[in-house]
């Protein structure tokens, strides 16, 4: 009988090295879905850092006045690193800073479910 529900995050070997990483630079993380998020996290950031810095840029600018202190929300890292394919993580990126740039009031959680409506519905098929 066949292992019901979603597959093991630590399964893929990509991610159990992402995992035993993250684990050992971040001990006060306890539960797997930490360990997960940050592992996600980290994996948008890299890609973006690889290709595209100037859209940490634009990310950062939403805090002009305290941009040493401010980060991009690690919610908004965590669903853009959920996609794997790194082209699409950039992709994604540069459309949310324009459109974040649109709409400057619109709350971190609504930019977050619409990145995650936008990656079920990919993986759907929609």
């Amino acid at each position: 009988m066949a292992k019901r529900g979603r597959p093991a995050f630590e399964s893929d070997e990509d991610n159990f090295a992402a995992y035993k990483a993250v684990k050992t630079v971040y001990p006060e993380l306890t539960t797997k879905r930490s360990f997960q998020n940050k592992c996600f996290e980290l994996r948008a950031i890299q890609a973006i850092a690889e290709e595209k810095r100037d859209i940490f840029k634009v990310l950062w600018n939403d805090k002009p006045d305290d941009r040493l202190t401010y980060k991009p929300p690690s919610s908004l890292l965590t669903e853009l690193g959920r996609f794997e394919n790194k082209e699409l993580i950039i992709a994604i990126a540069e459309q949310l800073c324009n459109e974040m740039g649109e709409l400057p009031n619109k709350p971190i959680a609504e930019w977050r479910r619409d990145l995650r409506q936008y990656r079920l519905n990919l993986i759907k098929g929609i």
